[in-house]
């Protein structure tokens, strides 16, 4: 019986290590092979206490506990993606930038935590602002949104682009003059959007990114599984992986054309709807320096999923001319996201 257990339990961890080793890989697979490997990269930091657990019961037996050690290392090297140990540091340059970002999911339509937004970016003192999922509506003194938040940060300078039958879409504000405002993308099919505005300053000028891409859509399928079932379930899921992937793709491809041969220095921020390992996200990583990987400190999780299990999937990104820094993630409940809070420092 006890060879039984010990079998099944190897059998079981086999399964975990397969995944391990897959989420490594994926960022470097083409998206139409196996597209849920994409999403394996969300649990690489989850996954460190099952190999943890697992080398302890295995230790005594070498053969198996390098086996369990490789994957145990592996999956720690991936979940410095989602945890970092670093400190602020003061900016070092003529023209220092605050940036925050948000995917403010409409607000729940809730007036209340549309001044709630406005007091805890009062406090935080921002220069630039990016929403996604932003909808400019009515609130109960007949003021709308964009209007109010405009007025009570004190952005003058401020856009919201959406396809013309949506109602969602995303928005900048600023403190500083928008010269350009260049739509990368937006669809009549889904609400997220892709914008660079061009902002000067009276040292110089820079450009801001603000972008949300694709969603999965999975929680509409789960909550519809037992109308479907489990086999249409699963095969929905696949095929809602494999049009978002390709969606990601197309406007990841879209922005990379923008900022190419772009003339200022860059800020990017938005909702990936990635994990950091991932195929999308490794894109720009290789382009950008990520603010979190840079100045960021603790777990990096962006949206929380379960018990305080969570994924990031939301981001700052830099160009080579900006000094990162600090990189904050605040736990607030104004949405399903939490937004990030990004200094930066630059001289032109």
């Amino acid at each position: 019986m006890k060879k039984f257990v010990a079998r099944l339990g190897l059998l079981l961890y086999a399964m975990i290590w397969g995944m391990t080793m897959l989420g490594v890989v994926a960022s470097y697979l083409p998206l139409t092979f196996f597209p849920l490997a994409q999403l394996v990269t969300a649990f690489g930091s989850v996954l460190i206490p099952v190999h943890l657990f697992t080398y302890l019961l295995y230790r005594k037996k070498w053969r198996y506990a390098l086996w369990i050690l490789s994957g145990m290392i592996v999956s720690i090297w991936v979940g410095t993606y989602d945890f970092q140990l670093n400190h602020p540091e003061s900016p070092t340059k003529d023209t220092t930038i605050k940036l925050a970002s948000y995917n403010v999911k409409s607000f729940d339509y809730q007036h209340a935590k549309v001044d709630s937004l406005i007091d805890f970016l009062k406090r935080e003192k921002v220069d630039l602002l990016c929403l996604q999922e932003f909808r400019n509506y009515q609130l109960s003194n007949k003021q709308y949104t964009q209007k109010r938040i405009a007025e009570k940060l004190e952005f003058p300078h401020h856009y919201f682009i959406k396809y013309p039958s949506h109602v969602q879409g995303v928005a900048i504000f600023s403190k500083y003059p928008i010269t350009q405002l260049d739509t990368l993308y937006i669809s009549k099919s889904e609400v997220n959007g892709g914008v660079l505005a061009t902002i000067e300053t009276d040292e110089g000028s820079f450009g801001i990114v603000n972008f949300h891409l694709s969603s999965f859509r999975y929680k509409a399928t789960w909550d519809d599984r037992k109308k479907k079932g489990w086999r249409r379930t699963l095969i929905t899921i696949i095929r809602d992986t494999q049009k978002a992937l390709r969606l990601h793709d197309d406007k990841i491809q879209k922005i990379m054309k923008a900022v190419d041969g772009y003339p200022h220095p860059l800020l990017l921020a938005g909702d990936m709807n990635s994990a950091p390992f991932s195929h999308s996200s490794m894109q720009f990583a290789g382009k950008f320096k990520d603010s979190f990987m840079e100045r960021g400190n603790g777990l990096g999780w962006t949206i929380p999923i379960w018990k305080g299990w969570g994924v990031r999937i939301d981001y700052q990104f830099a160009s080579e001319e900006w000094e990162i820094c600090n990189h904050k993630i605040v736990r607030q409940t104004l949405s399903d996201h939490y937004p990030i809070i990004g200094t930066y420092s630059i001289t032109f």
